[in-house]
């Protein structure tokens, strides 16, 4: 990286670490996110994994693992087995109907679009970086830059130092990237890196002088019956290309699929050769050795491997897709995970599915008795948070009848002090507020508003609040009380996000009322959960003070670990910036507000206040369940 660089990044460290987050980024911040529309279809025939030689119960205990490990985080998971849909499970108030953010799972969709465009002839792997470039900026050059060819770019050995950090400080990121060193020897060892994929997504819209989705649509998308997805761009309109796709879980499964068939794929009754089946074979060879574990030892053309027989589309916090060739499967995956990218759930994965699985037959198996009523009650019940959830029927136990009895004074009492009150909120020093979950903001450069205000309105089964901002901002909330989320539509600074609510009511040890608020935004990995805790003021006779804390999943320990790794990259030297900047995340990822009451509300929440705000009257939730009978 250049001085001037160097300088750049040196002035973005000082901001975070002292909680400027809002101006790290040296360019505006501009809304680009579309909103986003539910899909209804289900894109697959549906069958039962009998029919396809997998037994239900083995499905059945894949999915309970995982909705019982605790640092997973499902969303939503996809099973495809000989190219039909043998099971779907959606962690409520997710959806397999809504995109969501890929993250790294985004490269492998580059590489496609590469080999898609090395057979039409508009470049190759060993064509040299700098012959798209030579005049950006030639006289500054380094020589083993100029050594790096395309093929070291998709395979992450081109050893540049502008890494992702780069991005967040420089607005040309072509420039930054050139003007940048190289580690090593370019080829000489693999050393993951974002920017060498969004330098692909440069190149692919300078050989085909369009952008990438524009270029991907009649190519990919259509042919697979895919809506033409949203992706982030840079500040110069280029597609990120290592991060920023939305896709569906159907849709990521489509691409899982696609690969499973060597490229081919059935448009209107006809198979066509979607991508060049040479190309899916190179790419997904594994030839690069990572370093990791067993999982993801080798690397291809931005594909990783999945063990040694199998390979996978991979972005961070467990955005995934599957193939296992050996298996004839195809498992597409969605997760808010506590891991960054080699997690529990891929672990649970391959015990199941992976290398030492049993071989599953060709052939369809008898069913045993009550299997597809069991697997189906199970992927009915998920949910993401299951402590937000109603009584688990008539029949409990004294220490849950308890619990319950407890939970309805909390709500009694909760609608007698809230509904209709309004608490001014005190301004943060030195940390974010907001109600976009801070990892999202760091990613997307997008810092709303920190409330100073919020109104409650409540009954039995849901709370709306209503934020304002100080300068007039609102934002408005719904949560269920009653066990089942609410779906809606929150806009924060221009971009709209589609949010599940739930919420609940508890009096603690020592009788203070105190309100949880789950808030999680469905097309990303990222949940926030709002606690608000009510104090007793001698002086107002009551319900004066409120102390509001945020903490979300991702938690800080896990966006401490990416934002350091990513401000510091593998120099030895940054140990002590690294330990900074992990400490420095708690106190923004998990802020806290002091508020007071103001006696009388000026703007209640209304109905058409909630109709400004987007809030739809019908709102998406999971489809039914394919037919397992």
């Amino acid at each position: 990286m250049d001085l001037i660089g160097q300088m750049k990044n040196m002035d973005m460290f000082r901001k975070f670490l002292r909680g400027d987050v809002s101006h790290m980024c040296p360019y505006p911040f501009i809304p680009q996110k579309p909103p986003a529309f539910p899909v209804e279809e289900t894109g697959f025939l549906a069958s039962t994994p009998e029919k396809e030689g997998i037994p239900s119960v083995v499905i059945e205990k894949y999915f309970r693992e995982l909705d019982e490990e605790k640092d997973a985080h499902p969303h939503s998971v996809l099973i495809l087995r000989h190219g039909k849909l043998i099971a779907r499970g959606d962690w409520a108030p997710y959806t397999y109907q809504l995109p969501h953010a890929m993250y790294s799972f985004s490269k492998s969709v580059v590489s496609l679009a590469f080999g898609i465009a090395k057979e039409e002839g508009l470049l190759s792997e060993d064509d040299r970086l700098v012959s798209y470039y030579p005049y950006k900026p030639a006289p500054f050059r380094s020589s083993r830059m100029g050594e790096v060819t395309l093929r070291h770019l998709l395979t992450m050995t081109s050893g540049a130092v502008f890494a992702e950090a780069g991005s967040v400080a420089e607005k040309d990121w072509i420039r930054g990237f050139l003007m940048g060193d190289c580690a090593f020897e370019p080829g000489s060892r693999f050393s993951y890196n974002s920017m060498n994929t969004y330098m692909l997504s440069a190149i692919l819209r300078k050989v085909t002088g369009m952008s990438l989705t524009e270029y991907l649509t009649p190519r990919l998308y259509t042919p697979l019956g895919m809506k033409p997805p949203y992706w982030e761009t840079c500040p110069m309109g280029i597609e990120k290309g290592g991060w920023g796709l939305y896709l569906t879980p159907l849709d990521m499964a489509r691409l899982g699929q696609l690969m499973l068939q060597k490229g081919q794929w059935d448009v209107n009754g006809e198979r066509r050769q979607i991508v060049p089946a040479r190309w899916i074979e190179e790419a997904t060879d594994g030839h690069i050795p990572t370093g990791s574990d067993g999982i993801a030892y080798g690397y291809g053309y931005q594909f990783w491997s999945f063990e040694k027989t199998g390979y996978q589309f991979s972005g961070m916090f467990g955005q995934r897709v599957v193939v296992l060739p050996q298996q004839d499967m195809v498992i597409a995956i969605t997760a808010g995970s506590q891991e960054i990218f080699t997690d529990r759930i891929a672990k649970i994965t391959a015990r199941y599915f992976g290398e030492a699985a049993p071989r599953y037959g060709e052939s369809p198996i008898a069913a045993k008795p009550g299997a597809h009523r069991s697997l189906r009650k199970v992927l009915e019940s998920l949910a993401a948070f299951p402590e937000y959830g109603k009584p688990a029927g008539d029949k409990l136990t004294l220490r849950e009848k308890l619990f319950f009895d407890s939970r309805n004074q909390a709500l009694e009492q909760g609608i007698q002090r809230l509904d209709g009150k309004r608490y001014r909120l005190e301004k943060p020093s030195g940390m974010v507020a907001s109600l976009l979950p801070m990892l999202i903001s760091c990613l997307t450069n997008n810092f709303p508003f920190t409330p100073s205000e919020m109104e409650f309105h409540m009954d039995r089964e849901e709370v709306k609040i209503q934020f304002l901002g100080p300068a007039g901002e609102k934002a408005h909330v719904i949560a269920g009380l009653d066990g089942t989320p609410r779906t809606f539509s929150l806009t924060l600074n221009g971009e709209p996000f589609w949010v599940g609510g739930s919420a609940r009511l508890a009096l603690d040890e020592d009788h203070r009322l105190v309100l949880k608020i789950s808030l999680s935004y469905l097309e990303t990995p990222s949940t926030q959960e709002l606690k608000y805790i009510f104090y007793e003021d001698d002086e107002r006779n009551g319900e004066g003070c409120v102390l509001l804390r945020f903490r979300e999943t991702p938690d800080a320990a896990v966006a401490g670990k990416m934002l350091s790794d990513l401000f510091t990259g593998e120099d030895a030297n940054q140990a002590a910036l690294r330990e900074k900047i992990r400490n420095g995340v708690h106190r923004l990822f998990e802020p806290k507000l002091k508020g007071s009451l103001i006696e009388e509300p000026s703007n209640p929440v209304s109905e058409k206040s909630e109709q400004e705000a987007g809030i739809p009257v019908e709102t998406p939730g999971p489809a039914p369940l394919p037919s397992q009978e």
